[in-house]
């Protein structure tokens, strides 16, 4: 151990500067892998510098969870350098980087012996409550924003069927007579606990990551300390101190977020209170008219209320209306008994109570008692064709909606049993239909708030069909039916597991909170667009001013949290099938209307945690969206929901300006990316609405054969990027300058010039003025993106963001459709300073940025016909192509992909389990060290054998060494460590840096090597430059050489860049020419980069083919390399076949040679062992040469054969 330790006890670690050993120890750490700084930093920073630095590690690594998995992460790295390396290049590096990690252990024994780092108060206050606040514990026990509980995900959990049945629950109260200080109290009292629950929850958590973070800063100093011991005990009080930190700040917000609750309480008991009365009359008023009814006139509007219950029931229980056709008759009973005799109210659906039954039954009776209707006649027919020949109108309507006290939606109901009675009675696709129009027709007459389309999907969701007259159903039909559902499920579990892990609930949150910015943005451009060119209201008049509520949805998750949360009870009270689209059954990557059959209940509980934080955020929106729209005209949400009619009852949701809650329904789920374009008449709405319903009708035709698994989040990315990027410019936003002002004075314009049919004119929720400040707001972010490319001088890619240790975050996931701002600004960068574009700037990369998960497939947004290309080429070729078999493999991947989770927090304490799988077939063999399966196969048996499709259905799962799931290595005593992915421009293997950084939503990259920061430079990408040769070779032979180029090619390069002379071998540079001679000259440099890049990439496939043959021909160790020589095989039988040739009659043409056997298969199958099966293999090929060089003419050559 060095002096300086024994030196820093009684000392502060500062103190240790003068001691030329801690410095070199400094430098050592600073510069071996985990930080990488470069020379001129090192002389910049100084000893004291460094020292400090080192003292702001230390005060990260015993606060921070993260600092401390990264330094366990690095001590455990290791570099796979074979042992008789002898480039002098990779022996300094691996020197460097042990050296470094010997420092660290040195350095980490003198701070822990010290008395302190020396900085002085101020700044080690700093630096603890720097690391402190952005540890990842306390930003989940803080919460959305830091408004509300540590526990905003735990608070939607646990609390939102208490706060969604308080309005339920004060008005049953109130009926039997308590008062309202005790329904208030106990309802307090009841949600109160919560906070003290928080404070437990938040000790568990924090006490848990405490855990953990303490085993990695002891297993850290184990590792590089010599003698460093510990034990359970030193991990359980840091969990304890950790777990005690974490329940005051969590039971401090559940106390914020309770005092909102309380107010919410307040709230909604003087809504309730205040409502009895007019619910006392409506009610009297629903038994007159029931007890006064024609028998045959209640009893059908009694039927026609079950026809909706029985409706209603199929959708929340998941099942098809036809299999509550025997209960029928049940529910029926018990309704009519219940609207005939009882008083009490009760809930007898989520959707439906008693009272609001009696309200629509009366409401029903009235209009056919107005409309002089008989019996048997559809309500919806005969009202549509009395409203248009103005036999009835709106306002007569209204009153008799009012003299029930029922709501838009519930008055509905009547029209919505209509459909139910065409498709359970009728099964006829006419009536359907009929039945449809009637609803468009009454919904435009604002007679019917739920419109055709949406009561269409109501009733295609519990298995309702629109169409002609169906068939008898036979067994035949049943079974076929039984295979779509199953196989729609099965796609629908699929997907929902490509959005389950941790990581995209972080990165969902991450994107909403970035989003509050960006709406904070957009109302202050319009305020200033308001108030210079001004606004045209309705009646002409121009109204000039700044409007309130930049903030309100900031302030329906903070300030206005109570106002929130009772507009959210009043929407579930009035508006139930509204509430549950909104809040239960919509989410980002699908729907979950008929979430209560197996497979899509199990993947709605796998989003369980997305579902909950999107709640918080799309409750917010709907808020604030209602607050700026009555701010507009001079109230607000808080007025609104206090105010009081006439005859003292609270206002309703009709009682807004019309369209208002559709528009802000529609805003909620905008601002979550899961906008539905139901009300969009564009061209682009109607395509996103129709992929839509193509998705959901036939399983696995969009997701799979167009590889977008998510067709209505991508539109929404899609909408958004036109929105706030240049693109939407020339689509509607800005043509002409007199066009984007009439937009802004005219609230109903619709599109370029007001035409409907353009791309994106047709939404009529949003106007040129929301346009033209969305576009300001992109504009804001490009000149944002363009000053941050400037600080990475275009040396590291426009989506990421480098860290501390040169790690290099990757933000695309995070930022989502704000991505192309960043690459707008990293072109805008690179045109300014004469760089050369970058080769990401193309519709593969918008492709990804739009919307995808890059680890399940090429990116989400693909609109290709790959999928279905691959089918017909195996089916062509009588054999699964090697394309369509990682295809299958990676729809089975996706099944694995929940326990991602595990995988990577396994990773991050082993990095020999870090990083992706190889995966492509590097063995060839049908059975694990024997013969391989040459025989005819079924293509199912093609899939269950091969390999390619195993090792990506697995790449997964974790990487265990007891298991062994694609190609594995041994390492020291551990067997089953798979083959990684290798660049050949990095030293790392592909994924293996951090990965438990997937879990904090943005994927953590190792540093870019010199030459990745040179082709980032220059524009280029590595995968392009070696696509063209990795497919085509051998896999042992492209594992091999992508190794080897992974540790050689970028220090290789750094010498060559500095002494190569270009001129010697190419006369259009003078002799004595260096790459880094030419400065500024980056078009000629990223000629020369391309070329070395290729010529370095063409020189190490041939030495690892090299290698390969010559090991693959020794007796010794050809079965080693058995994989080789198999797959060597498959591609030159596969080439010589191609070229119209016939290997079995090459074979016939020599029985002596092949033992009788006069074809390939019989001839390798009948091998004895794998020795002979390799042996048999080679003579093949061998015979193969024979051939070709004879058919060249050259039979001499041949004859050394």
């Amino acid at each position: 151990m060095a002096q300086y330790v024994d030196a820093a006890q009684d000392n502060y670690f500062m103190d240790l500067v003068e001691d030329e050993t801690f410095q070199t120890d400094l430098k050592k750490f600073f510069t071996g892998g985990r930080y990488n700084y470069s020379p001129e930093k090192i002389n910049k920073l100084g000893v004291e510098g460094l020292a400090d630095n080192f003292v702001e590690h230390m005060r990260f690594q015993n606060t921070n969870e993260t600092t401390a998995v990264k330094d366990l992460m690095y001590v455990k790295r290791n570099y796979m350098t074979p042992s008789n390396q002898t480039d002098p290049v990779i022996i300094n590096r691996d020197k460097k980087f042990n050296e470094g990690k010997q420092a660290f252990g040195r350095l980490m024994s003198a701070y822990d012996v010290s008395e302190g780092g020396g900085t002085g108060f101020w700044e080690g206050a700093w630096d603890y409550g720097r690391a402190f606040a952005s540890s990842p514990s306390t930003l989940t026990t803080v919460g959305t924003m830091g408004f509300g509980v540590g526990t905003k995900i735990a608070a939607q959990l646990s609390k939102k069927a208490t706060q969604l049945a308080i309005r339920a629950e004060i008005s049953r109260q109130l009926r039997k007579g308590v008062s309202g200080t005790a329904i208030k109290e106990t309802l307090k009292k009841n949600l109160g606990t919560e906070a003290l629950k928080d404070g437990v929850k938040s000790f568990a958590f924090e006490g848990a990551m405490g855990a953990g973070a303490s085993y990695a800063e002891n297993e850290t100093r184990e590792e590089v300390v010599e003698g460093y011991e510990y034990g359970a005990g030193d991990i359980i009080i840091d969990a304890t101190i950790d777990g005690t930190i974490g329940s005051s700040i969590g039971s401090f917000f559940g106390f914020l977020d309770n005092k909102a609750n309380n107010r919410a309480i307040d709230l909604m008991y003087e809504s309730v209170k205040d409502g009895e009365k007019t619910r006392k009359i409506a009610l009297e008023a629903a038994n007159k008219t029931i007890s006064k009814a024609k028998p045959d006139l209640l009893s059908e509007s009694i039927d026609d209320i079950v026809q909706v219950a029985s409706l209603f029931k199929a959708k929340e229980e998941g099942v098809k209306l036809d299999k509550l056709d025997e209960d029928l008759v049940a529910l029926g009973d018990g309704l009519r008994s219940l609207v005939l005799s009882s008083e009490v109210n009760q809930e007898l659906t989520t959707s439906l109570s008693l009272d609001t039954i009696k309200g629509v039954v009366g409401a029903s009776l009235d209009i056919k008692k107005t409309l002089k209707m008989n019996p048997g006649e559809r309500i919806s027919t005969v009202l549509a064709r009395a409203i248009a020949d103005g036999k009835i109108d709106t306002p007569a309507l209204e009153t008799i909606k009012n003299k029930y006290n029922i709501s838009n939606e519930q008055f509905s109901y009547i029209f919505l049993s209509d459909l139910s009675r065409a498709g359970k009675v009728l099964q006829s696709g006419s009536a359907i239909k009929k039945a449809l129009l009637n609803m468009d027709v009454l919904s435009k007459a604002n007679v019917s708030s739920i419109t055709d389309i949406e009561a269409e999907e109501i009733f295609k969701t519990v298995g309702g069909k629109v169409g002609g007259t169906p068939k008898k159903p036979n067994i035949g039909t049943k079974a076929v039916e039984g295979v779509v559902e199953g196989a729609r499920q099965t796609d629908s579990l699929r997907i929902a597991f490509m959005t389950s892990q941790i990581g995209t609930t972080v990165a969902n949150v991450g994107t909403g909170v970035f989003n509050l910015g960006v709406d904070i943005s957009d109302q202050f451009w319009k305020n200033v667009i308001r108030s210079t060119v001004g606004e045209t209201m309705a009646d002409g008049s121009v109204r000039k001013g700044w409007v309130k509520g930049t903030t309100s949805i900031l302030g329906g998750m903070s300030f206005s949290k109570a106002e929130s949360i009772a507009l959210k009870g009043l929407l579930q009270e009035e508006a139930p099938l509204a509430f549950r689209d909104l809040f239960y059954e919509t989410t980002r990557s699908m729907d979950f209307a008929n979430a209560s059959s197996t497979l899509p209940r199990i993947g709605k509980f796998f989003n369980t945690l997305n579902i909950a934080t999107d709640s918080v955020f799309k409750e917010a929106a709907l808020y604030g969206s209602l607050d700026r729209k009555l701010r507009e005209q001079g109230s607000s949400l808080g007025e609104f929901l206090t105010a009081r009619k006439d005859n003292g009852a609270p206002m309703r949701l009709e009682d807004l300006p019309e369209d208002t809650l559709a528009f802000a329904i529609n805003e909620a789920k905008r601002f979550t990316f899961q906008k539905d374009f139901k009300k969009d008449t564009s061209l682009f709405g109607a395509g996103a609405r129709n992929l839509q319903k193509l998705h959901h009708k036939y399983p696995f035709l969009i997701s799979v054969g167009l590889d977008t698994p998510f067709p209505r989040y991508i539109a929404n990315h899609l909408e958004y990027a036109n929105d706030y990027s240049f693109i939407g410019t020339a689509t509607g936003g800005m043509k002409k300058l007199d066009e984007m002002i009439g937009g802004f004075n005219n609230p109903d314009y619709e599109g370029i010039g007001g035409d409907k049919s353009k791309l994106f004119g047709g939404d009529p929720f949003k106007t040129n003025l929301d346009r033209g400040a969305r576009q300001l707001t992109g504009a804001m972010m490009v000149m944002g993106a363009t000053a941050y490319a400037a600080q990475k001088e275009g040396m590291i890619d426009f989506d990421k963001l480098v860290s501390d240790d040169g790690g290099e975050t990757d933000l695309s996931r995070m930022a989502g459709p704000f991505a192309v701002n960043l690459l707008v600004g990293d072109l805008v960068y690179r045109y300014m300073n004469g760089l050369p574009m970058n080769e990401k700037a193309s519709f593969d990369t918008l492709r990804e940025i739009l919307g995808g998960v890059p680890d399940i497939s090429k990116g989400s947004f693909n609109f290709e016909f790959e999928f279905i290309e691959n089918v017909f080429k195996s089916a062509k070729q009588g054999e699964m192509t090697e394309d369509l078999e990682k295809q299958l493999g990676n729809m089975v991947a996706t099944f694995t992909y929940p326990q991602t989770f595990a995988k990577d927090i396994y990773g991050q304490f082993n990095f020999e389990a870090a990083g992706t799988p190889f995966t492509r077939d590097y063995d060839l063999s049908g059975e694990e060290g024997g013969v391989s399966n040459y025989g005819e196969r079924n293509y199912l048996e093609d899939i269950i054998s091969s390999n390619v499709f195993k090792n990506q259905a697995t790449r997964f799962l974790i990487d265990l060494p007891i298991f062994s799931y694609t190609p594995s290595y041994t390492r020291g005593k551990e067997k089953g460590f798979d083959f990684k992915r290798w660049t050949p421009f990095n030293e790392n293997p592909v994924s293996s840096w951090n990965p438990i950084t997937k879990s904090f939503g943005a994927v953590q990259e190792p540093p870019s090597s010199a030459i990745e920061r040179e082709m980032t430079l220059l524009g280029l990408k590595g995968w392009k430059q070696y696509r063209a040769t990795r497919k085509d070779v051998n896999p042992m032979v492209a594992y091999f050489a992508e190794y080897t180029m992974s540790q050689t090619m970028s220090p290789k390069w750094e010498v060559w860049k500095r002494s190569y002379d270009i001129g010697t071998n190419n006369p259009m540079y003078e002799k004595g020419t260096t790459y880094d001679s030419l400065g500024d000259d980056y078009e000629k440099k990223r000629f020369i980069l391309q070329d070395f890049i290729k010529i370095e990439i063409a020189n190490n496939i041939e030495v690892a083919k090299k290698v390969l043959d010559d090991a693959s021909t020794n007796p010794k160790t050809r079965n080693k390399y058995a994989g080789y020589i198999r797959n060597t095989y498959a591609m030159k039988k596969a080439e010589y076949e191609a070229s119209g040739k016939d290997l079995d009659q090459l074979l016939g043409s020599f029985p002596e040679r092949f033992k009788g056997f006069n074809n390939a298969k019989d001839f390798i199958e009948n091998s004895g062992s794998v020795s002979e099966e390799l042996n048999r293999r080679q003579t093949i090929l061998e015979f193969i040469k024979i051939h070709e060089k004879q058919s060249l003419g050259l039979k001499e050559e041949a004859k050394k054969f």
